[in-house]
């Protein structure tokens, strides 16, 4: 029988994480946690220095994808 897995990505606060997951058996496969390596953007935005509000945590947008496809290929790497 064919194995079927999903895989889920989650993008927190300082870091982002990602879960593969055997669908027949709930098995967890591998995992995989990238502390965001910009750190949280709390206080004021880069560039033009606007205050943030209060309970803001931004992270810089263009690192995102970047850090979803190394995620992804780190959860799939085959398992030795």
């Amino acid at each position: 029988m064919k194995r079927r897995y999903s895989i889920g990505i989650d993008f927190g606060t300082e870091s982002g994480r990602a879960l593969l997951v055997d669908l027949t058996s709930g098995e967890e496969v591998a995992t995989h946690v990238t502390v965001y390596s910009h750190g949280v953007i709390g206080e004021r935005l880069p560039g033009n220095g606007e205050k943030l509000g209060a309970d803001w945590a931004l992270q810089h947008p263009g690192i995102i994808w970047r850090y979803c496809e190394d995620r992804y290929r780190k959860c799939c790497k085959p398992q030795v």
